[in-house]
């Protein structure tokens, strides 16, 4: 019911194509969940080699980025000790799948 206390939820934001393209309102919205008690990760299908320094402003703003290398994104997170609740991406099959590093296609999930 509305305005009963509830557990801790975990969101999951996606660096491109999501928060990329346009900053400044994802780091609002991601303020504003944090403020309503979410906690807030970014989880990125990047290499932590891979330009790392597009995600240094969220890091600046205390935000904690996890670079999957390619991994599937529930795996990688539940390999962490992490259950997501909400996942924000533009690209669902990163969640799901693991991409293969010479084909570039999604394969299933390593487990």
């Amino acid at each position: 019911m509305y305005g009963e206390p509830y557990a801790q939820k975990v969101i999951a934001v996606d660096f491109d194509d999501t928060i990329s393209t346009h900053e400044l309102g994802w780091l609002k919205i991601m303020y504003l969940m944090e403020q309503l008690g979410y906690i807030v990760y970014v989880v990125t299908y990047r290499r932590p080699t891979e330009w790392p320094e597009d995600l240094a402003f969220l890091v600046d703003k205390g935000y904690k980025v996890f670079y999957t290398s390619r991994m599937s994104k529930r795996e990688f997170m539940k390999r962490k000790g992490i259950d997501v609740d909400i996942w924000v991406d533009d690209n669902p099959e990163g969640i799901i799948f693991d991409m293969d590093s010479l084909t570039g296609a999604y394969v299933p999930a390593m487990k």
